[in-house]
Parts: structure tokens; sequence; C-alpha cells
């Protein structure tokens, strides 16, 4: 898998799988990709969530037991400052 081109295809596949979901923001925090899973899961078009901030008032986030999900909890707040890595958030 040495070449870019042959990277960019391997994870143009990923992108498009069906087995997971997942976004793409850019640094300020709004949304530039999301996948078919994503859309799905979330009810939406990808229209509909691309170029929306993940702290859009829109979105109703919250936590397993219902309660509201904490700002600085999300996972772009953890990644984003100080640097970290975000796993299984639900």
């Amino acid at each position: 898998m040495g070449d870019s081109a042959t990277m960019a295809k391997v994870l143009s596949g990923l992108a498009d799988s069906d087995l997971f979901a997942f976004v793409l923001l850019d640094s300020s925090g709004v949304i530039v990709f999301a996948n078919r899973s994503a859309v799905s899961l979330l009810g939406l078009t990808v229209s509909d969530v691309v170029g929306r901030s993940y702290r859009d008032p829109a979105w109703v986030i919250e936590a397993i037991d219902g309660s509201p999900f904490p700002p600085e909890e999300l996972p772009f707040a953890r990644v984003i400052v100080p640097p970290s890595c975000s796993r299984a958030i639900r």
C-alpha cells in the first residue's frame, strides 16, 4: 500500500463502508463529511449534516441514561483541546 492513490482508494472504501458510522470535522468543529451509515443513524441527509457544527443547538445530545451530555465531554471537545484520543463514546 505504498502510493498515495492506493491509500486514497482504501480510505474512500472505508468511508463508504456500512460497517461503521463516522463524520469528519474541520478544525473549527464543522462537519465536512459524513458517511452513509452516519446520516442513516442520524435520520438525516448528507446536506442536513455537512456544514453544521458539532455544537449546533439543533442537536439533542444525551447520555445513555437520557441526561444532558456535557458539552466538554463531546468527542470533538475532548480531542481539540488538549489533544488526546477519544474512544467508545456513546
